[in-house]
């Protein structure tokens, strides 16, 4: 039987969570350029489709980037260049804005 992970949260949630997982890596948690699609679906707990319709709509407003592909192993083993995506720089430093005038 397989389970198939049905959680659903706002574009604005998931950019909460993005910003979470950025900061994270800049302190050496994950990959230092930025999170795979795969990466951003496992750690926010939402379907690889979701993910990617969000993922598509932060890149369209500008507020999310691709910076290059990282090699990791498929399933059979043989690495595999993957695409590696972040919040735009732009994107980062008005949430810091926000934040400041709260």
């Amino acid at each position: 039987m397989s389970t198939k992970n049905t959680t659903s949260i706002s574009l604005d949630e998931w950019i909460a969570t993005l910003e979470k997982l950025e900061q994270e890596n800049k302190k050496g948690v994950d990959s230092p350029s930025g999170l795979s699609i795969s990466d951003l679906s496992e750690k926010t707990g939402m379907p690889l489709r979701q993910a990617r319709r969000y993922l598509k709509t932060l890149i369209e407003r500008g507020e999310a980037e691709w910076v290059g592909r990282e090699l990791r192993p498929a399933m059979d083993g043989i690495c595999r260049p993957i695409p590696i995506y972040r919040l735009t720089p732009k994107k980062q430093a008005a949430t810091k804005k926000k934040k400041k005038t709260r």
